[in-house]
């Protein structure tokens, strides 16, 4: 039985996917970086690529995943759309396209607001600051996809 079978095995146990993917692979000592590579190895594109959109259907709520922002000062909740998707076995990565779905940040005075509204409000000296938060909510999204997932992504 080959290293990634006996991962899938240790997966069937459990709900895949699911937070604990990346511990569940490290107990199952699998190299959960080869994770995309190896499905398409041992199983060919076509079931590697049913395989990774199965996943995602099972993390995805009408093409939408929304992220809770509680770490951040602000609070609310962020969702992005899907909108497309390009597994590249080769490089072991899927980039995803995506636009912002519904979203509340909160703002200092707990009132809600959209991406646009930030981007809307911001003047050329803060522009950098929101771009920052804007990207490390997408880097928190790509760690929350690997997590649950052990896909590398890449959101564009």
């Amino acid at each position: 039985m080959s290293e990634l079978e006996i991962f899938l095995n240790c997966l069937s146990k459990t709900t895949y996917p699911s937070d604990r993917t990346v511990s569940i692979s490290k107990i199952c000592d699998y190299d959960i970086d080869n994770f995309l590579k190896d499905l398409h190895t041992e199983f060919g594109e076509e079931k590697a690529r049913e395989f990774v959109d199965k996943t995602f259907s099972k993390i995805l709520r009408n093409n939408m995943l929304c992220y809770d922002l509680t770490e951040y000062a602000s609070g609310g909740n962020v969702c992005i759309e899907i909108k497309k998707m390009k597994i590249d076995f080769e490089n072991n990565i899927i980039f995803l396209t995506v636009i912002w779905g519904p979203t509340k940040i909160l703002d200092e005075k707990g009132n809600p607001r959209t991406i646009d509204d930030l981007l809307d409000d911001t003047d050329m000296s803060e522009w950098s600051n929101v771009e920052d938060f804007i990207g490390s909510i997408l880097r928190d999204i790509e760690g929350l996809i690997y997590e649950k997932t052990g896909f590398p992504t890449e959101i564009q």
